[in-house]
């Protein structure tokens, strides 16, 4: 009877242990989507995020960003041709809090060549990028456009890592991230404390 049980939990183990290998194969798999392309879609998407400081890339720029230093943060985004698109899709992206968003919500148009494709709207209090598409882009092959603003950096009572890490989570699934180097506003410098954490 006990020899029976720990076969049992022999067994368990084995399947148990096949299961994680599954898991663990289809985690590398999901991390392994290009450079340009972010998350699984249902044939729409952000297809690239751009930073660019004075007209360099950020991941080009080799300059220390200082307080108040305007970027143009630029989303682009696609529909795959052939996709049925019923009007209410939406991607969303979140913006880090070093960036100053004001205090007022915007909104546009998505415009293209044959309509308007839908809206964008930028919500201040949640700090996200909301693009909503119509029936249009669903019609049509190519489609495909941007958003972009300018916006100034923002590291009054921030908390930042050394070196910090922009991040772009997009739709809450795929994340595209710039490392940045500050110049400390008021002459202060950034101290590696244990934590790797500073308050400017």
């Amino acid at each position: 009877m006990q020899q029976n049980i720990g076969r049992k939990i022999i067994k368990k183990r084995r399947v148990f242990s096949c299961l994680l290998m599954i898991m663990m194969i289809f985690n590398m798999l999901g991390s392994t989507s290009g450079y340009q392309v972010f998350a699984a879609d249902d044939g729409y998407r952000f297809r690239s995020i751009e930073v660019t400081v004075d007209g360099t890339k950020l991941e080009d720029y080799s300059e220390k960003i200082v307080q108040d230093a305007t970027v143009k943060l630029r989303c682009e985004w696609e529909v795959d041709n052939n996709v049925k698109l019923a009007g209410g899709e939406q991607l969303v992206l979140d913006i880090p809090d070093i960036f100053d968003l004001g205090s007022d919500d915007l909104s546009g148009d998505l415009q293209g060549s044959d309509g308007n494709y839908g809206t964008w709207d930028l919500d201040v209090s949640e700090r996200e990028l909301i693009l909503t598409f119509g029936e249009l882009p669903g019609t049509q092959s190519n489609v495909e456009g941007y958003v972009e603003f300018n916006l100034q950096i923002n590291l009054t009572n921030k908390v930042v890592r050394v070196p910090y890490e922009m991040s772009f989570p997009v739709n809450g699934s795929t994340t595209k991230t710039f490392q940045v180097n500050f110049e400390m506003p008021d002459g202060k410098t950034i101290e590696k404390l244990a934590s790797r954490m500073v308050q400017i």
